[in-house]
């Protein structure tokens, strides 16, 4: 089972919050002995992008060999949600694709 504080990879896209399959989020909260899952996102400089309730099947653990990969976010603005502050995101082009 998964435990607090593992990463996990996201299986599915959250559109309203930016993410997509593959993005790494952080456990902060373990739901009915795994069942669902409190999953914070986080830029690499540690900026909170969203703290989201997902059900077991929207997550999984990290395997070995996997690697980890970046992609850019452009901040819009910044809404309060839960009594925490998310990060409304817009998805920059990918310049490196010719």
């Amino acid at each position: 089972m998964i435990q607090e504080l593992e990463d996990v990879i996201l299986t599915c896209e959250l559109a309203e919050y930016g993410l997509t399959p593959g993005d790494i989020g952080t456990v902060v909260l373990v739901h009915k002995e795994g069942k669902g899952y409190e999953v914070e996102f986080t830029t690499l400089d540690g900026e909170t992008i969203a703290i989201v309730t997902l059900t077991a099947d929207q997550v999984r653990p990290s395997r070995q060999r996997e690697i980890a990969h970046a992609r850019n976010f452009a901040v819009i603005h910044r809404m309060p949600a839960h009594g925490c502050v998310l990060l409304a995101i817009l998805k920059t082009p990918d310049l490196s694709r010719g």
